[in-house]
């Protein structure tokens, strides 16, 4: 339970060297960061903010990565932020501190919340989104991948009933669209991130991409896809050792292929603002 009367001083001498540093460095900015956090500080108190190491470690953590955002726009627009977005950021980063992805986007959503120019684009929901993501999935929608596209060549690996598979793909005889049979993974799509693990596992894939869709950041569209094969070649040349495999082990029944489906997924206005808010 909070305790109000709490005064939780966040320049403690123990913070750590780094962070007294870039304060030195950008003095306008750390004064107007105190004085647009100080009610939001006060009111975390005890033992929300400063339970233990981990959540004080996390907290300053938070405070070093927000100087460096804010220190790129004006001290005059630093405000204080919406209690309803501070509050329940600072609470939520407080178990974050081994992350770095998760970290640098809480402190992107408060420097959002304390920009005058940004400030209604922090949506409270979005705290949600981000406890809910992995360090994985928060550096995938980190990237350049997300920055720079809203529509992402997706597939599923599929086990075509052979009797039923009347025309091949023009894309060629390991494609299909909509055939009799069931699906072996949905919604695959190849994420760019520096913690995807080589060889890429096409669940893992799936399993994101079924997150960032219950999220809803991405919109999931198995009645279209891309029309050029370019986009899905990377994509393909995954899922065309996965089916040599398969073969390899005989894992389908005679009566089944292994085929590949396209399809689309698109970037939601709500995984925009998102990305916008939480990831700049």
């Amino acid at each position: 339970m909070l305790d109000a009367n709490v005064n939780v001083n966040i320049e403690a001498p123990n913070i750590p060297e780094t962070i007294t540093a870039t304060a030195k460095i950008l003095p306008k900015t750390r004064e107007s960061i105190d004085s647009a956090l100080s009610n939001t500080l006060d009111l975390l108190g005890y033992p929300a903010a400063y339970a233990n190491a981990y959540a004080q470690a996390s907290l300053r953590k938070t405070k070093e990565k927000l100087q460096q955002k804010l220190s790129k726009i004006s001290p005059e627009k630093i405000v204080p932020p919406p209690l309803f977005v501070s509050v329940p950021t600072l609470q939520a980063c407080c178990y974050a501190a081994d992350s770095e992805e998760l970290h640098n986007m809480f402190s992107s959503l408060l420097a959002t919340a304390m920009n005058t120019d940004t400030q209604d684009n922090a949506h409270p929901s979005f705290i949600e989104v981000i406890k809910q993501l992995s360090p994985l999935e928060a550096s995938i929608l980190a990237s350049k991948q997300f920055l720079n596209h809203d529509k992402f060549p997706m597939c599923t690996l599929y086990a075509a009933l052979k009797d039923e598979l009347i025309d091949d793909h023009f894309w060629g005889e390991n494609f299909a669209q909509t055939p009799s049979g069931y699906p072996l993974i949905d919604n695959i799509i190849l994420y760019q991130s520096h913690l995807l693990k080589e060889p890429t596992d096409p669940k893992l894939l799936s399993c994101i991409t079924e997150n960032f869709a219950r999220l809803r950041i991405l919109s999931l569209d198995h009645a279209r896809y891309i029309l050029t094969e370019t986009p899905y070649e990377n994509l393909h040349s995954l899922l065309l050792h996965a089916i040599d495999e398969l073969n390899k082990n005989q894992a389908f029944s005679t009566k089944y292929k292994p085929v590949i489906i396209p399809s689309v997924a698109t970037l939601t206005l709500f995984g925009k603002s998102f990305i916008e808010s939480c990831v700049s």
